[in-house]
């Protein structure tokens, strides 16, 4: 699970890898093909049907860590997983500058481009996995929010119990 960054003057580049998204099969899933619940539920491609069921060809897609079919029927307790190969889009190559540190609390200079938490297309190229990658800062919690395309100062708290705590104050 080690990588990294691929610095240019203007880009942070993370390499390409493989990733595993996981999920538990919810309620309404129950008794239905897998191939129709993944393609009504997760339509990211033209061909999101095709897809899934080569995904499940090559084993990409899995229930309980084993291969499956398209004709799978979910089943209460089945734990899907999906490996992909993925490619995050770069993001500035401004340093992440810590601008405070205490034992509560972490302030950042947030550069633009960088989302401040995993999610969508981004899973390292985010503020988190870069505090915790470059400045060895681990489980921090944003306190406010900046969007993506902000720059600017970021309040982090080290519990999710402080980050409660000041979003209060």
């Amino acid at each position: 699970k080690e990588w990294d960054y691929v610095y240019t003057p203007l880009f942070r580049v993370c390499p390409p890898y493989m990733f595993e998204f996981g999920s538990c099969i919810k309620g309404r899933w129950i008794r239905q093909p897998l191939l129709d619940v993944f393609s009504r539920e997760f339509p990211y491609f033209d061909d999101s049907r095709g897809y899934y069921e080569e995904a499940m060809k090559d084993g990409r897609l899995r229930v309980n860590d084993q291969p499956t079919d398209a004709k799978y029927l979910c089943r209460d307790g089945d734990i899907i997983t999906h490996h992909v190969h993925r490619h995050e889009p770069p993001v500035c190559s401004t340093p992440v500058t810590i601008i405070h540190s205490s034992e509560d609390f972490v302030v950042v200079d947030k550069p633009s481009s960088i989302p401040v938490h995993p999610g969508g297309r981004y899973r390292r190229n985010t503020l988190l996995a870069i505090l915790a990658k470059e400045h060895s800062l681990f489980d921090l919690h944003p306190v406010h929010r900046l969007d993506r395309l902000t720059s600017g100062a970021l309040i982090l708290a080290r519990t999710a119990v402080g980050a409660e705590k000041k979003r209060k104050e």
